[in-house]
């Protein structure tokens, strides 16, 4: 049962060098990611970037047996950091598994019940799926501050043993609202029971041409174009494109990355990046730049990782805009420096990345 494990908390890592100016720190590129460790162990840990290549420690959010999360997402949202990942009740419903940090350190158990004050039922699928396999949800904030879901259902055979046989399909959730209940902000770290979660349906995604399984998919945006990446049977990474969440897709890339899975894009500066986690034999995070998210993509090259538990496996990468956000990436990297506030701060109008394609 969720309610057993405890709140968690993580270390920080010192600095090694003079800190610069919290100001001087809100105006640079701030990339937050979130990976972990692998199928045997799914520690989940907190990484920092500047660069979108080199990644620094940042805390360790969840450890093996607090129920941690395979395949963690992260968004920033009303004052909180906001980590996604799925509870397997295999029931023909999406349960999302959720869990909620103020200063990216001290983390809320993992809940994916107690939401509402316990009234709270699942997703359901429309259509439903060809299977009762959920895997891999991945949620996006756009930049009207709307939050998006969008996660793979079907047959999943890694789950029965049978690597390579999955069938699995995409599909999209419309957060409607996602928040912390007053008494919950008076908390440092609030419980499951203080987090406000109400969704949409899941609406299966209709991509053209068809595909005998797609999964691992994520959600980006670059001004007024949305872009969904996904991979195709097990070997590309796909790359499509609308004016709108809901669709119509157009493929504009039709393999960005080969043998790598669990793609999540962001753009630093005017380079997009394209993380993803190799498949077989070094498995790590690996990163394809390219001048627009239709390509043409570099080939993957390993990000370098300072300080950490471990390896860092399939999560999601993110750019910051928020100044309260960034000032909470701050305190974790050099200590106090800036004041963490209880809500969101608004964007960083002199943030180099802009607001889009955070």
């Amino acid at each position: 049962m969720l309610a057993l494990f405890g709140a968690a908390s993580a270390h920080v890592v010192a600095p090694a060098h003079a800190a610069p100016s919290f100001e001087q720190f809100a105006r640079s590129n701030v990339l937050v990611g979130t990976f972990f460790s692998g199928d045997g162990d799914l520690t989940d840990t907190m990484y920092y970037s500047s660069n979108g290549k080199t990644f620094k420690y940042l805390s360790t959010p969840y450890r093996r047996g607090q129920n941690p999360f395979s395949d963690p997402s992260v968004i920033y949202h009303n004052g909180y950091f906001w980590m996604l990942s799925n509870w397997p009740r295999k029931n023909g419903r999406f349960w999302p598994m959720i869990g909620v940090s103020r200063d990216g350190k001290n983390w809320s158990r993992p809940e994916g019940r107690q939401f509402n004050n316990g009234a709270y039922a699942g997703i359901s699928l429309n259509p439903a799926p060809r299977g009762s396999d959920i895997v891999a949800p991945d949620w996006y904030k756009a930049a009207d501050g709307s939050i998006w879901i969008v996660l793979t259902a079907g047959y999943f055979g890694h789950h029965r043993g049978q690597v390579g046989a999955d069938r699995m399909t995409p599909y999209m959730v419309r957060v409607n609202q996602l928040d912390i209940t007053a008494a919950g902000r008076g908390r440092a770290v609030p419980s499951g029971r203080s987090i406000i979660f109400n969704a949409g349906p899941a609406n299966r995604i209709n991509l053209n041409p068809g595909a005998r399984d797609r999964i691992d998919a994520s959600l980006f945006q670059q001004g007024n174009t949305k872009y969904l990446n996904i991979k195709r049977d097990g070997n590309c990474n796909e790359v499509w494109r609308s004016g709108s969440f809901n669709g119509p897709w157009q493929r504009t890339v039709n393999c960005a990355a080969r043998v790598q899975e669990g793609p999540s894009m962001t753009r630093v500066g005017g380079t997009y990046f394209l993380y993803t986690d190799k498949i077989y034999g070094d498995r790590k995070i690996y990163y394809s730049t390219a001048p627009s998210p239709n390509g043409p993509w570099s080939g993957p090259t390993p990000i370098t990782t300072i300080g950490g538990p471990g390896r860092t496996r399939h999560g999601t990468v993110i750019r910051l805009d928020d100044r309260n956000a960034k000032c909470a990436v701050y305190r974790m990297l050099y200590g106090p420096g800036c004041t963490l506030s209880s809500g969101p701060a608004g964007p960083d109008f002199g943030s180099l990345g802009g607001l889009f394609g955070s």
